[in-house]
């Protein structure tokens, strides 16, 4: 009796060590409890099929989770090893539906919560009688518990019957679609595109990326720049093909997940040539650039067929070497892991002194205050024998002048740049210095090219009348000098511009012309050093920018951009306008003037309670240049819609109107 009970109790011992070890046995195994989690494997029949279904049904307790195939920051994927399959790489698994995004402070992961179904496909003339799966995953809440399971499934037995279960896990499982296309620029690794090919407007709330040799967690900036078309871009280059999960949700409010690998576009590179070149074109019409453009006119209208075909080279070249100058610089800088942007060098005080003093200078030319022929070709022997050389400055001046103005197309490719190789940053530069210079290049091979304009006294009237927007410039200058200064330090600067021009008018009455050359630039030498030193010092003034970003300018409040607010309004589904402006920014101020003062604008923003936000980049402000990057920009203006309760972000046009501006609000 006693070696019966001691063998009843051997039995009952091993049935208990077995339970703990959890040997699931048979088609359809009883639920294994694990940490915080419970897992089952159901194995299912279908003649009709060469393969065999096994689905492994996953439940994990609240706030608890695992990894996606990409865990993201932290964290690993669950991992299934086949112990008794001879060809595990013919088995199609495992399946995941699309992930979600689980952020805790700065990590950021893709996983899965609550009940998770993960189905395999296995080649029906592998199957052994017995499966033997090893199951190894993580569950994590703000800790990570391993866990882990040998599954033991018969596959002639007790097969699942729960073809209800089956049907949900293939069917949540994305699909590649034909509705949707997926490309990217082989050049450009930080930008996906994605085209709606239907009717049907839908939009995207979310993209993953299999990512294998870098991972990309930050969540992407979704731009939609039409009803059909999206543009995804990440924080760093992908160096893999883009392969990965879409989230779509249609008009009537379902979701579609959608299985992608993009393939390579290589037709961005030369969108964005064309459109540096068509903004180097509009550029030559900004008030910057008219007016020194003019002089160029009028200085070609007076000169014959060889000069003039000098005079053009050498202008082209300047302009030309100007812009490679500036993006070389720029690559240095991004080089070193500094941000700059188009306009970077008028955030810097010292540098609108000089295009101050240089506007100043100009205009008491046109004047007459001091005589520098620009149109003359003929006004002293050694300029005669050299207009290439001449012209070259010109050229240099051209871009100086160009680069407060952001004409439209030129923040697209210039921000899709300054992602490039720096040989493809280069050649985009390029491109835009050929359309500022393209007015004048048929005279390099037209052989009847003339300039219509005949010489007469209108030409001295036009000049003067060409001083009057270069003056207004340098004062406008000396504001922008303001707000990076002080109100003080501006008036200082007004007046040395009235002592540059009593200086050059002395020199003009009593100095040769030579003398003159020479003369000039100690003069405004001799006022930066002895008379500017001691009370034109430059001292940011930090607190005015706040000031002036948080006034109400034409009954429209605008609030100080930053991204933790932005982010703190669209957590309480509101709609948000982002203003990205600088004080220097002509296009800028008049986009302000012509659509922020309207009337009809300012009602419209009131009755759909629109938050206002104003990014100020007058000042170098990181944050600021930090965003701009993420958005493809490289300068502003740049206008931002987030509409209530949606994820994309839409762009509206550098050149704003009110009614594009109201439009933007009603584009689904």
């Amino acid at each position: 009796m006693l070696a019966l009970n001691n063998i009843m109790m051997k039995h009952l011992l091993l049935s208990i060590f077995i339970g703990l070890f959890s040997f699931g046995l048979g088609a359809q195994t009883e639920w294994v409890e694990l940490p915080h989690s419970k897992v089952r494997a159901h194995l299912f029949s279908d003649q009709s099929t060469e393969h065999r279904d096994l689905v492994f049904e996953f439940q994990f307790d609240d706030h608890w989770h695992t990894y996606w195939t990409n865990p993201g920051d932290s964290g690993a994927p669950p991992r299934f090893q086949f112990k008794n399959i001879k060809t595990p790489e013919k088995i199609k698994g495992p399946l995941y539906r699309a992930p979600e995004r689980i952020v805790l402070g700065p990590i950021t992961t893709y996983g899965f919560s609550g009940t998770l179904l993960v189905p395999f496909q296995i080649p029906a003339k592998d199957l052994p009688e017995s499966l033997s799966i090893d199951l190894e995953f993580l569950v994590c809440e703000d800790i990570c518990i391993p866990a882990n399971h040998l599954f033991e499934i018969s596959t002639v037995e007790n097969l699942s019957d729960k073809t209800d279960l089956l049907e949900e896990a293939l069917s949540s499982i994305p699909k590649k679609s034909p509705h949707f296309q997926f490309s990217f620029d082989q050049l450009e690794t930080k930008k996906l595109k994605i085209k709606s090919l239907t009717n049907e407007s839908y939009l995207l709330e979310d993209i993953f990326l299999k990512s294998e040799s870098r991972r990309i967690h930050t969540k992407p900036v979704i731009l939609q720049s039409s009803a059909k078309n999206f543009e995804v871009i990440y924080p760093k280059p992908v160096m893999k093909d883009y392969e990965g999960v879409a989230l779509f949700k249609n008009s009537s409010g379902e979701s579609l997940a959608v299985k992608f690998l993009a393939e390579k576009d290589q037709s961005e590179i030369w969108m964005m040539i064309i459109f540096a070149f068509l903004g180097g074109l509009i550029l030559n019409l900004m008030p910057c650039v008219l007016p020194v453009l003019s002089l160029k006119v009028l200085s070609l209208s007076k000169s014959d067929k060889n000069e003039r075909r000098q005079s053009i080279l050498g202008y082209s070249l300047g302009v030309f070497l100007c812009f490679e100058i500036f993006a070389l610089i720029l690559l240095a800088f991004r080089s070193s892991g500094e941000a700059l942007g188009w306009g970077f060098q008028l955030q810097s005080p010292w540098f609108l002194v000089f295009m101050c003093f240089l506007f100043a200078a100009m205009a008491a030319n046109l004047f007459g205050v001091w005589e520098f022929d620009w149109t003359s070709s003929q006004s002293s022997q050694n300029r005669a024998k050299s207009p290439f050389l001449r012209e070259i400055p010109t050229g240099f001046l051209s871009v100086l002048v160009a680069s407060p103005c952001t004409a439209p197309f030129m923040g697209a490719s210039l921000g899709y740049a300054l992602t490039q190789p720096p040989v493809n940053v280069l050649i985009i530069f390029a491109s835009l210095a050929l359309g500022l210079c393209f007015p004048f290049l048929p005279g390099l091979v037209l052989k009847n090219y003339r300039i219509p304009l005949r010489s007469g006294p209108w030409m001295q009237k036009f000049k003067v009348f060409l001083g009057f927007p270069l003056i207004a410039t340098s004062l406008w200058l000396a504001f922008v000098y303001s707000q990076l200064t002080s109100n003080q330090s501006a008036f200082w600067l007004l007046g040395l511009v009235i002592l540059l021009f009593m200086g050059l008018w002395i020199l003009q009455s009593l100095l040769a012309e030579r003398a003159k050359l020479r003369l000039f630039s100690v003069l405004i030498l001799s006022f930066l050093l002895f008379f500017m030193e001691p009370y034109f010092r430059l001292e940011e003034t930090s607190s005015k920018a706040v000031t002036k970003a948080t006034q109400s300018d034409s009954s429209i409040t605008w609030v100080p951009f930053t991204e933790e607010k932005l982010n703190d309004f669209r957590e309480q589904k509101k709609t948000v306008f982002v203003d990205f402006t600088a004080d220097w920014c002509l296009s800028c101020k008049v986009n302000e003037k012509v659509t922020f003062e309207d009337s009809e604008v300012q009602d419209f923003i009131k009755k759909n309670d629109v938050v206002m936000m104003k990014a100020d980049w007058t000042k170098k402000n990181p944050e600021i240049t930090k965003i701009l990057k993420n958005y493809g920009r490289i300068g502003v203006p740049l206008y931002l819609l987030f509409k209530s309760g949606q994820n994309q972000v839409q762009i509206l046009p550098e050149v704003l109107t009110p009614k594009i501006f109201k439009n933007a609000f009603e584009k689904k």
